[in-house]
Order: C-alpha cells, then structure tokens, then sequence
C-alpha cells in the first residue's frame, strides 16, 4: 500500500512506463478501464475491511468479494500481456518487466 501513489498514473515514479498510444481505440479503453478498476480495489479492500472490523456484516460480505475480483483482474491481465506479447508482438510485456527503459 506504501508504493501505490508511485505506480498511480500520473504519480510519484517518474520512470514508470506511460500507456501505449497506438492499438485500437477500444484496447485502449479496456486497459484505462481495467487500470482503473485494478486501483480502486486496491485502495477499497483494506478500507472496507476496516468497515466490516468494526461496523460489521454488510461490509464483511462486500470485503469478501474483493479476492475474486482480484483473481479475475489478475487472470484478465496476465491474458492481456500474453496476448500482446505472443499474438500482436508490439513489445507492451517487455515495456511492462522493464519500465525506463
């Protein structure tokens, strides 16, 4: 959670690699959407686990969905890098492995 404002769009680390401008518009979006969603459930989880601690049940179930949302982000993901690197080969896995470079 301590490096998460540096990988944040726009945030603290300057040598993180900037999103593609080239691809389809909707490839586009789908990984703007998908960054997006990947960021707020970062930042809600341990907010809402927080919330199902001390308020309790409504927030514990809502806490509970965060880990296959999370599963199926990550699955997504890893499906998108390997799409990119082995049926496109545009070189957005090797940019993802080594950012400023």
């Amino acid at each position: 959670m301590r490096k998460l404002p540096a990988t944040i769009p726009g945030g603290f680390a300057p040598d993180a690699p900037r999103p593609a401008d080239r691809g389809p518009v909707w490839m586009r979006i789908a990984a703007r959407g998908s960054h997006g969603l990947f960021y707020l459930v970062l930042l809600a989880t341990p907010i809402v686990g927080l919330l199902a601690f001390y308020v309790g049940d409504p927030w514990g179930d809502i806490h509970s969905l965060s880990k296959p949302v999370f599963i199926v982000l990550i699955s997504v993901h890893a499906l998108a890098a390997l799409f990119h690197q082995y049926w496109l080969r545009d070189g957005t896995l090797k940019r993802m492995l080594s950012p400023g470079r």
